[in-house]
């Protein structure tokens, strides 16, 4: 719970933690390079907008 306070208070800053992010449309063609180890993903997000 404290750190999901703290995560919502903005005190923890989680945007370093995403590496890679897609919109919706762009993920179809996104996704197999996010497979390859050499792209460093750490944590990816795809935006359903």
């Amino acid at each position: 719970k404290r750190i999901i306070s703290l995560i919502e208070d903005g005190v923890i800053d989680t945007d370093p933690w995403l590496s890679h992010q897609a919109s919706y449309d762009d993920f179809i063609d996104e996704f197999p390079n996010w497979l390859k180890p050499e792209t460093g993903i750490i944590k990816a997000v795809l935006h359903m907008n």
